[in-house]
């Protein structure tokens, strides 16, 4: 068995609160040698020298990517090249300690090498352990004041059966999303019985917001019901309280509210394999949560694709696929997937969407059209600009690395400028247009 000691700067003592919110930590120099299952203790540098706590390894060390979130509050974080995913144990050290008996626990005069030092020994790892009080026997993340309130009396991660919950307050047993006109409360299940066959994506968000996904196993989600009750409960003077559910039981994660943004609209498929729309809220953590051992969303070891069908209700639920980008673009990108869908099924092609699941990732992406016939990996774009196709190339690109196909196209509402063109086809995708007359041409690679 092997450890590490991560120090934490004198000047950024508030560095642990954030390891233990997002959890990870972020490494300035490549060091490939910490894997998974190490442990992993945090030492407190400068005047307030303390053993913090402890972590356990839930990846190996890998390169952070250029567009990954860097929490910490420093002028300059760039030089940070390495991060590890974590997860927090509980307890904290049962006395404080000096640097000199944190060497003596290891064995030797352990060296600092940018903020990270090996002990190299079992011996040594489990010294450490002892040091710190195994006193909390649930994984507690502590991160503000107690929100218990006189009427709520369940504990932060405190275990029940969920019957005897939906019976306490009243609530249908059968909702992800409890809540009832006479509660303050609103209950909301996440967890393994929600089934990510339907399209239910729970966990955390590496901004430190929780995901949670609305209610609805069949066709498009709605703001209706509970979903409602979710997005409105602010302005309704209600709290959310999580739970995470494991077989009959519920484990209590703590209250919460909507963050901004409160939810974004994404793809899914349903328990009947037909592609939707479904709605992913964004909570934020009020006061004490409880942090699971495993994560609840466990990503894909390997890529993982599959065919879906084209809904009938195409532009619709496309349109709301696409929320995040200007209301006319995805509104003209929707209705040029559909008549260019039907434009080939008059044709005599059959067509689809794919739905890939890159590896290591848990939410899949999906294509825009697969013509079956053709063998053709189709993304579509509501705009001709250099920025819109520029966006598409990626993604085909992206997209093409999963999906056997014998070629590739981008699909425009007009023909974009020569230069673009030529852009495409330096990288073997097509280019399609819309023409004037409603048909459709296309320049090949």
């Amino acid at each position: 068995m092997i450890g590490w000691i991560f120090v934490i700067s004198r000047n950024f003592p508030h560095h642990w609160d954030i390891s233990r919110r997002h959890g990870f930590w972020d490494i300035r120099r490549k060091n490939r040698a910490i894997r998974k299952g190490d442990e992993i203790f945090f030492w407190q540098s400068g005047p307030e020298a303390r053993l913090m706590g402890r972590a356990v390894a839930r990846s190996d060390t890998y390169e952070i990517s250029s567009s990954a979130s860097r929490p910490w509050d420093e002028h300059d974080t760039s030089d940070y090249v390495d991060r590890i995913d974590l997860q927090h144990m509980p307890g904290g050290p049962s006395r404080q300690l000096t640097w000199a008996e944190i060497q003596k626990a290891i064995g030797s005069r352990a060296l600092e090498h940018n903020g990270v030092i090996k002990v190299a020994t079992a011996a040594g790892v489990a010294t450490l352990k002892s040091l710190l009080t195994d006193s909390l026997t649930t994984d507690v993340i502590w991160s503000g004041a107690d929100t218990t309130g006189p009427d709520w009396t369940i504990s932060v991660g405190e275990t029940l059966l969920r019957q005897h919950l939906h019976d306490r307050y009243g609530l249908n047993r059968q909702r992800g999303i409890g809540h009832s006109r006479d509660s303050p409360f609103i209950l909301i299940f996440a967890g393994s019985q929600r089934g990510e066959e339907f399209g239910y994506d729970d966990g955390w968000n590496s901004d430190g917001t929780y995901r949670y996904t609305g209610e609805g196993q069949v066709g498009d989600q709605k703001f209706s019901d509970g979903n409602l009750a979710v997005r409105d409960h602010l302005n309704n003077g209600k709290n959310l309280r999580l739970f995470e559910v494991r077989g009959t039981s519920a484990t209590y994660v703590g209250q919460f509210q909507v963050a901004n943004p409160p939810f974004e609209i994404t793809d899914a498929i349903d328990r009947d394999l037909n592609n939707r729309s479904i709605i992913q809220f964004r909570l934020s953590p009020i006061g004490d949560f409880y942090a699971p051992r495993e994560p609840l969303l466990r990503p894909s070891p390997r890529p993982t694709h599959a065919f879906i069908a084209l809904e009938a209700n195409l532009v619709e639920s496309y349109t709301a696929h696409l929320a995040g980008e200007p209301v006319e673009r995805r509104r003209v990108e929707a209705e040029l997937v559909k008549r260019y869908s039907d434009w080939l099924i008059q044709r005599g092609h059959s067509v689809g969407r794919n739905i890939i699941t890159p590896p290591g990732e848990s939410k899949p992406l999906y294509s825009d059209l697969y013509d079956h016939e053709a063998q053709e990996l189709v993304e579509a774009k509501g705009s001709s600009s250099r920025e819109s196709v520029r966006m598409a190339l990626g993604q085909i690109l992206d997209y093409s690395r999963r999906v056997d196909h014998r070629s590739k196209a981008l699909l425009l509402p007009t023909e974009p400028r020569s230069d673009l063109i030529a852009l495409l086809l330096q990288y073997d995708v097509s280019c399609i247009w819309q023409t004037t007359e409603g048909g459709f041409e296309r320049i090949d690679s």
